[in-house]
């Protein structure tokens, strides 16, 4: 018995090496909780609602898009490309919520997030919110460049599948 530590041993070691690791996840001032109420409030409010149509966007502007256009058509790719990506998006849905509620608990609050989801326009967070806009873009951006890229990856490849041979 005296080989393993004291149970209050073991919870200061565990306390201390989350202080260690803590500034190199990013995370050091989010906890579980707040990360739970800041994708519940991600939900509540809808604002992942937009990847589809960001995913369309950002794959319209890619070469093999132009290619697609080329050879079906600009109206029937812009119409695979959307299908594709409604296919597609559930399974990146998840990451982009979580994400979008990291970002959110680099420039808010877990309580002022709770009070934007409960009260929206109401909450005495919204100017603080509407003003930290650009930060949490550029958070979000930072945090979820490569999701976008790997699910637009998974399209491209799903509409090339799907077009019929050249002739």
């Amino acid at each position: 018995m005296s080989d393993q530590p004291a149970p209050r041993r073991i919870i200061l070691l565990a306390l201390l090496g989350g202080l260690c690791l803590a500034p190199l996840t990013g995370a050091s001032a989010q906890t579980a909780q707040d990360q739970a109420v800041a994708l519940d409030a991600v939900r509540r409010l809808g604002l992942g609602r937009n990847l589809s149509q960001l995913a369309v966007q950002a794959g319209m502007r890619t070469q093999t898009y132009t290619m697609v256009a080329t050879q079906l058509g600009p109206f029937r790719a812009h119409a695979l490309l959307s299908q594709h990506v409604q296919e597609v998006a559930p399974r990146y849905q998840e990451a982009w919520d979580r994400n979008l509620a990291a970002a959110h608990l680099e420039r808010l609050t877990a309580p002022e997030l709770a009070s934007l989801a409960e009260l929206g326009p109401r909450s005495p967070a919204v100017p603080k919110w509407m003003a930290e806009q650009a930060a949490i873009g550029t958070a979000m951006q930072a945090r979820s460049s490569d999701l976008l890229q790997r699910m637009l990856a998974e399209v491209l490849a799903g509409i090339f599948q799907s077009m019929p041979p050249s002739r």
